[in-house]
């Protein structure tokens, strides 16, 4: 798989259509959608995704692919995925900044640290650039998502909290293309068993940025990868408490009919839940029960068909 050789350079292992099965072995799954997983070719993973489709090795019904938008030749690489995958109905592409790549800026993430100060990616890792709020590359990142409107494709959001402000501006400009925050918009907490001043901080800056995007209708919320938020989760109930009052905030704020439950799944429950920030395993139907027992009682039957589903169906396959 040449599409994976970023990854490859990382260290990190296939995780097959067979390894998958065995991981939903047991779980009734009606449908999923592939996200990008910062391939080295875009085309070639998601005709890679079709041909897993075609076999039928996975419930996959939808692929959201990668695509560079700030790249002088986006608006090609939109046509030529559009014509070539069958099943394509979005495109992520990975922009968390909040400072130079490395261990004195943790919330950025090694997608943005692969690409020149011009925002071509070269499959290396270096400092990194801020799609969103840069002034050179901004515009050109916003060239490239108009775009999606004309493809009717939605689009994922991956990024830091402070960058989430100068996404709502972008987004208000393009009503018409579909957003989905991912991630739950990725406040990165210490995991400390209370909240730290840094903690209380980010939390603030999370929230200031999430009340903007809550207030564009047509963004929606992904509430996955909770791991991330809040290390060690899934063995601490005290840090559950936490990680589900923010769900549960988050819903509040946006309404079950923007939201979705997203298992992440990719690797192992530690990765798919932490993105390596703990080490604690979780199943995906564990995941499921723990994500259900948060909203049991709190909302409507139909709500929970919505969170459970009918959101993500009505963001990714609606029109098509």
């Amino acid at each position: 798989m040449n599409f994976g050789s970023f990854l490859k350079q990382l260290g990190v292992p296939d995780y097959t259509p067979e390894q998958f099965k065995t991981d939903v072995a047991g779980i009734d799954i009606a449908k999923t959608v592939h996200i990008e997983a910062m391939p080295s070719d875009p085309l070639g993973e998601a005709l890679f995704v079709e041909s897993v489709i075609q076999s039928e090795q996975s419930p996959v019904a939808g692929i959201v692919a990668a695509c560079n938008l700030a790249s002088d030749d986006a608006k090609a690489q939109l046509s030529l995925l559009k014509s070539c995958v069958p099943h394509l109905v979005g495109i992520r592409y990975i922009v968390d900044y909040t400072g130079p790549f490395g261990n004195d800026h943790p919330a950025t993430h090694i997608a943005v640290a692969r690409h020149t100060a011009l925002g071509v990616d070269v499959h290396d890792v270096g400092s990194g650039v801020d799609f969103l709020r840069d002034p050179l590359l901004a515009p050109k990142f916003e060239a490239g998502f108009a775009q999606l409107a004309q493809h009717n494709l939605t689009f994922d959001l991956q990024c830091a909290p402070e960058q989430l402000h100068a996404a709502a501006v972008l987004f208000a400009r393009h009503p018409q293309v579909p957003v989905v925050i991912d991630h739950l918009g990725k406040p990165r907490l210490s995991g400390e068993p209370t909240l730290t001043a840094a903690d209380e901080a980010e939390l603030a800056v999370w929230r200031s940025g999430m009340a903007a995007m809550a207030a564009l209708r047509h963004v929606s919320v992904k509430l996955s990868m909770l791991g991330f938020i809040v290390p060690g989760w899934v063995a601490d109930n005290n840090k559950e408490s936490l990680v589900a009052s923010l769900v549960l905030e988050t819903i509040e704020r946006f309404g079950p009919a923007r939201c979705m439950f997203s298992t992440n799944w990719w690797s192992n429950g530690a990765m798919a839940n932490s993105d390596g920030r703990d080490e604690v395993d979780i199943s995906i139907a564990s995941m499921w029960q723990r994500y259900l027992s948060w909203v049991t009682g709190k909302f409507s039957e139909e709500d929970i068909r919505r969170l459970f589903g009918g959101t993500a169906d009505a963001f990714y396959f609606s029109g098509r």
